[in-house]
């Protein structure tokens, strides 16, 4: 190996090494409060500032509601800052449940992606987070992507900084030495109970279980606005036909056969989602024709649930919409590529994350082919349409024929 090459390899090692959790306390340690917060143990209902820190996605947001409404339940006295991701900042303005909410803008930059993010984490902590004086702040996610929130919770300075592990192959992760203690939940189970249970480990208490968005009454006079163009004998219907990765996105032309249906049960369809569902939306548009309301990207988030609060019910894919549309009390028919008999430990499956209320039908292949993987083709048009029907005959939306009840299809 040549001597520049040496030197590239080495130069690609220390980079790896500041963004790990040994290196990012030699670089940053300085700067860090020391480790020990004492003897005694976190109090909520005493705690008078309060963190709370989520980087994941937007549906890893929403189904953490349930855990806010019940920690301010349980930490009445506290000044609650959340800190999300900058662009759901929208979705959680009008949040009842904490009293502020604070955005860090990720770097999606492909060069250095990591080191970016942390400079800028620690750079905004010191700006944003250490001038509130948090006595405790609390890291609900078990699950670390572009930027490991317990990095921002470590940069906060709070005394008490705790985390939520889950029980497998946690030792391995020296990213838990950011935080000054863990409490581990099972690998498997619903993110909502998971959440819930860790608060009640740390002296919490729960109430309630259901998810909550409150868009907010500007955003639901957009909303009004939008859906105005509706005809008042048409029902809205959700279509989510995007995701945010390629494996959960069912094949367009399965949803068209799907919207062919329920525009002929009375719905007009609503396609809702960011930019990257705008390609599919304008194609499935212009098969359709009319009978098609596409609002993809062109709504804020809080605008987004508001619309679908109107809906008549969701069908679509695995995504950030999917999750909004069961926080805003819809029926919701999931599309999803997991099988039914992926064990409860593989994380992404709807046993742990899928729709959360009463209302759902899940349509998912019955076993796996080739060890578990996203399959989401061998959904088949008539187990959707199935659902939808079975769905529809447990929870009748006013103005939508009910025909398909009668054997599955439209007579």
């Amino acid at each position: 190996m040549g001597i520049r090459s040496q030197v590239v390899r080495r130069w690609h090692q220390w980079l790896e090494w500041t963004a790990r959790p040994a290196g990012v306390r030699r670089l940053l340690g300085w700067s860090v409060p020391a480790e020990s917060r004492g003897a005694e143990p976190l109090d909520l209902s005493r705690v008078k500032r309060l963190g709370v820190v989520r980087l994941d996605g937007m549906g890893d947001l929403v189904v953490t509601t349930p855990f806010l409404r019940e920690l301010r339940r349980s930490a009445p006295l506290a000044r609650i800052t959340l800190v999300v991701r900058s662009e759901w900042l929208s979705l959680m303005r009008a949040c009842p449940h904490v009293d502020e909410v604070l955005g860090f803008e990720l770097s999606w930059c492909p060069d250095y992606r990591l080191q970016r993010n942390l400079w800028n984490a620690w750079r905004w902590a010191r700006q944003e987070l250490r001038p509130r004086r948090w006595d405790a702040v609390l890291v609900p996610q078990a699950h670390f992507g572009v930027l490991d929130a317990r990095w921002l919770a470590w940069f906060s300075g709070a005394r008490f900084r705790v985390g939520r592990r889950e029980g497998f192959g946690a030792d391995a992760d020296p990213g838990w030495t950011f935080l000054n203690e863990v409490r581990e939940t099972p690998a498997s189970g619903h993110d909502v109970t998971n959440t819930l249970s860790w608060l009640e480990a740390l002296g919490g208490e729960v109430r309630d279980q259901s998810l909550f968005i409150d868009p907010g009454d500007a955003a639901r006079a957009e909303a009004s606005r939008h859906l105005a163009v509706i005809p008042p004998d048409r029902v809205p219907v959700a279509l989510g036909i995007g995701a945010s990765q390629i494996e959960k996105v069912w094949p367009l032309d399965r949803f068209e056969e799907i919207g062919r249906r329920l525009k002929a049960m009375g719905a007009t369809l609503v396609l809702v989602g960011g930019s990257d569902f705008s390609e599919p939306a304008r194609t499935l548009v212009g098969r359709l024709s009319e009978g098609v309301l596409d609002l993809t990207a062109r709504l804020p988030l809080d605008v987004t649930a508001a619309v679908l609060g109107r809906c008549g019910f969701y069908v679509g894919n695995d995504s950030g919409p999917m999750h909004l549309a069961a926080a805003m009390g819809l029926p919701v028919v999931e599309i999803v590529g997991w099988s039914a008999d992926v064990p409860e430990t593989v994380i992404g499956t709807p046993k742990r994350i899928g729709p959360w209320g009463p209302r759902r039908r899940i349509v998912q292949p019955a076993t796996t082919i080739a060890g578990p993987a996203v399959q989401i083709e061998r959904v088949s048009v008539e187990e959707v349409w199935e659902a939808v029907c079975s769905l529809l005959g447990e929870s009748p939306v006013p103005g939508l024929e009910v025909g398909c009840l009668k054997g599955g299809t439209i007579p």
